[in-house]
């Protein structure tokens, strides 16, 4: 992550997961397992936002831990 141009970090309180948003426009979603990934992806989607299939930063590639 600390390699690519960050426009902005967010991480709640309590941190329950973090958004990282780069300079190509794509945010990219950290959380601490699979299951809370899958919560927030479906809360976002139900939102209107949608999602780029099978995309990993090549700078990450790994859920936060």
């Amino acid at each position: 992550m600390l390699t690519d141009w960050i426009d902005f970090v967010f991480v709640p309180s309590p941190a329950s997961f973090a958004v990282y948003a780069d300079h190509d426009e794509y945010l990219t979603l950290y959380t601490p397992s699979q299951s809370d990934l899958d919560l927030l992806v479906t809360d976002i989607e139900a939102h209107g936002f949608s999602f780029v299939p099978d995309y990993v930063r090549p700078s990450m590639g790994q859920i936060w831990r």
